[in-house]
């Protein structure tokens, strides 16, 4: 038997069907896997490109190729895999994976013109956004430059140190078509079609993408009318126009802009829709500079030639305004208007000779378009003089009319207008001209906020009762819905309710008070500056103050506190008795915060002070004062304890004949009080004359006289005041001078 190996290995024999079942798993691999991660990756990259872009290039590489490039080595991938370990062999395998495969394909089909177009959505919105932003820069360019400007260079806009530092394309599209942009761009103007016909046209910014499709700002291109050829007249609202002639439904042929009045303002030519050549501005003495290339100088040239040349009509007006000769100066204005529409001056001038023959609509109308805003908008302005009183006087006349709606609509403007004013001298404490400002516009109609702030101002001067009346006046307003701004009637009636409890309380009204306290605590917050726990903490001093301490201290602790900050917490366990003054130091100590230390002190001082612990209140309150605090009404408490206690001490001291220290203490009250009371500045005035500054003491008491209100020109004070004014005066008086001459009466106060 011949045992020599053979000299060729026998190949086992090859299983039928084998072949055709591995290029089965491998299109399989390749038509499950490569749809997953070619769309994941688009998806993922897709997102990744929406905050940084690459550029557009990169961008589209990034979207499809990269994505691809991974899709193709995991098919790779798990085809080997797949075909070493014989998975081609499993029947079972191969037809779930072939399930699969068909609902991936099914997929791919509906998500593939699904993403194209959302794809396109993002291109168009990117594409828009930065044609928005080339309109505004391109707004701000003429408001800057001058309105004489009529066409802009993409230099003048892009740049470093320009508008916008640069405008990155969304999908590859081509902004440089735009330029040189005319400044109605994005604008509605009124337009003469060819054939006579009249209709609006937004000249809007168009921009091609690489695929032909178009994108228009601020609209798609209202291509009505423009497919007539000839000549287009688009007329600006203060008279100026252009003339530009259309060929196929786009500029082309030369372009001509006018002055109101006719005369040439500039000239260029279009060639299939885009500027080509010089662009001419044309002064009206005869030059004409080449706008593209001295476009500063250009328009410096047009607007100084077109003021000098309305001087002569503005001159004639104002005579004619002084001379009340109203029809005659709107006439001459009008002229002047049609030589440099661009001064706004004009339209001043012209509101004013319209308002003195009682066209108020038409004066109105001009003082808004002098400011910049449309007749429907003053609510978004702080109005001029001017204008508040024109829109008082329509008011008034609406109102006669029986047009509420009208008289609602100027009341918003001059209500909004007094709202910001009467802020800001709150804020400087100005309460006297914050108090001036808002009457006047309560005098003409009613929103809760007008009351709220008078109220603020009417108990930064005192005067608590009216604070309390204002207060309740807007919250009643605030529950009709009569607000300046409706959407804050949830939130701030409950603040007005915490000042009202403020104001009953420094005027004895403790029962009201405490009312107010505890209808506004669940109302209030738990975050803002005046929140509920602050509401819960005065409500507890003022019902002790009340003589209900017992009372007071459940109602405290039945408050729900969870929400409270830490501070607060500490602040309520100290009233509650829970801990002593000097753990509630002890806590101050450790947090180093302002408004802690001042409230710290604070407390202790109104408990000390309702224990009867005047000098230990006192020294408590010295304490609290070095403090900042947020709590403006427990600011003013301390103040106001302060001023007491150096007027007591002035008080006991002029009595005793020490009229320096008396002067001393005289003069720090005044510091700690806001405003000066008169009562107060009479006796400093009584100081001053003790020491025999009788120039001095006569001063101060004329002040509080000539600051009376006329209403006290029969009281007791009143006449006590005379009397010191003229012993004063009869004593400063040379021996021999002879009788004193009587005092006029005293000026009145308005309040």
């Amino acid at each position: 038997m011949d045992s020599t190996p053979p000299t060729d290995k026998t190949l086992p024999p090859t299983a039928p069907g084998a072949t055709g079942r591995k290029i089965q798993w491998v299109a399989l691999v390749v038509l499950l896997v490569t749809p997953l991660v070619w769309l994941g990756g688009g998806a993922i990259t897709a997102l990744v490109c929406t905050y940084f872009s690459f550029g557009s290039g990169t961008d589209e590489w990034l979207m499809f190729g990269l994505p691809g490039i991974v899709a193709v080595a995991v098919v790779v991938f798990l085809a080997r895999v797949g075909l070493r370990r014989g998975w081609h062999r499993r029947k079972v395998l191969l037809g779930g994976w072939s399930l699969v495969a068909l609902g991936v394909l099914t997929m791919v089909f509906v998500a593939i013109p699904a993403y194209r177009k959302v794809r396109r959505s993002s291109i168009e919105k990117s594409v828009l956004c930065n044609l928005g932003q080339l309109s505004a820069a391109a707004d701000q360019f003429v408001q800057e430059a001058g309105a004489y400007r009529l066409f802009i260079t993409r230099d003048e806009l892009i740049g470093p140190d320009r508008y916008l530092k640069a405008q990155q394309p969304a999908a590859g599209e081509d902004y440089t078509a735009l330029y040189p942009i005319r400044q109605d761009q994005a604008q509605t103007l009124p337009v003469v079609l060819p054939d006579g016909r009249k209709s609006e046209r937004t000249e809007v910014l168009t921009v091609t993408l690489p695929d032909g499709g178009t994108v228009s700002y601020p609209r798609p291109d209202d291509v009505e009318g423009k497919k007539q050829d000839g000549v287009h007249t688009l007329r600006f609202p203060d008279g100026r126009s252009y003339q530009i002639t259309y060929r196929g439904g786009v500029p082309d042929g030369p372009f001509r802009a006018y002055f109101p009045d006719g005369v040439l303002w500039g000239e260029a030519t279009y060639a299939r829709g885009r500027v080509v050549g010089p662009c001419w501005l044309h002064t009206r003495d005869g030059r004409k500079f080449n706008e593209l290339a001295e476009g500063e100088k250009a328009a410096a040239a047009v607007a100084g030639s077109a003021a000098a040349a309305m001087q002569a009509f503005k001159a004639e007006a104002w005579r004619k305004q002084q001379a009340r000769d109203f029809a005659g100066a709107i006439a001459a204005l009008n002229r002047a208007m049609a030589v440099n529409p661009a001064d706004t001056q004009l339209l001043y001038l012209r509101g004013l000779a319209k308002q003195g023959l009682g066209e108020l609509d038409g004066a109105i109308n001009d003082y808004c378009a002098g400011l910049g805003i449309g007749p429907d908008q003053t609510s978004s302005l702080r109005l001029p003089d001017y204008l508040k009183n024109a829109l008082s006087e329509r008011i008034r006349l609406r109102r006669a009319a029986q047009d509420p709606a009208g008289a609602a609509a100027d009341f918003r403007g001059i209500a909004q207008t007094a709202l910001w004013n009467a802020e800001e001298w709150l804020r400087t404490q100005s309460y006297a001209a914050a108090s001036r400002e808002l009457t006047p516009a309560i005098d003409l109609g009613e929103a809760a906020e007008l009351y709220a702030l008078r109220a603020d101002a009417r108990q930064g001067l005192g005067d608590y009762l009216g604070a309390e009346a204002d207060c309740t006046r807007a919250i009643g307003l605030a529950e009709k819905g009569i607000m300046q701004l409706p959407a804050n009637r949830q939130v701030l009636p409950a603040h007005w309710r915490y000042k009202r409890a403020q104001a009953r309380r420094l005027h004895g009204d403790l029962t009201g008070a405490a009312e107010d306290f505890r209808a506004a605590i669940p109302q209030l917050g738990t975050g803002n500056l005046i929140n509920q726990s602050h509401a819960a903490l005065w409500l507890h001093l003022v019902r002790c103050e009340a003589g209900a301490g017992a009372a007071a201290a459940a109602e405290l602790a039945a408050v729900k506190k969870s929400g409270w900050w830490d501070s607060d917490r500490q602040f309520a366990r100290f009233l509650l008795g829970e801990i002593s003054a000097a753990q509630l130091d002890a806590f101050a100590a450790a947090n180093r915060n302002e408004d802690i230390l001042f409230r710290t002190s604070f407390y202790i001082a109104m408990l000390r002070r309702v224990a009867g612990d005047s000098a230990g209140a006192l020294a408590r309150f010295h304490q609290a004062d070095k403090h900042g605090t947020y709590d403006d009404f427990a600011k003013a408490e301390v103040r106001r304890a302060l001023m007491q206690a150096a007027r007591g001490a002035g008080e006991s001291k002029l009595g005793a004949g020490d009229c320096a220290g008396a002067l001393k203490d005289f003069n720090q009250a005044l510091f700690l009080s806001d405003p000066d009371p008169a009562d107060l500045l009479i006796l400093l005035a009584d100081a001053k004359r003790g020491l025999g500054d009788l120039k001095g003491a006569l001063a101060v008491y004329r002040n509080v006289l000539k600051n009376l209100p006329a209403a006290e020109a029969t009281t007791p004070f009143y006449q006590a005041l005379e009397e010191k004014i003229a012993a004063v005066t009869q004593a400063l008086e040379p021996p021999g001078a002879g009788a004193r001459r009587p005092l006029p009466p005293p000026k009145p106060v308005r309040h």
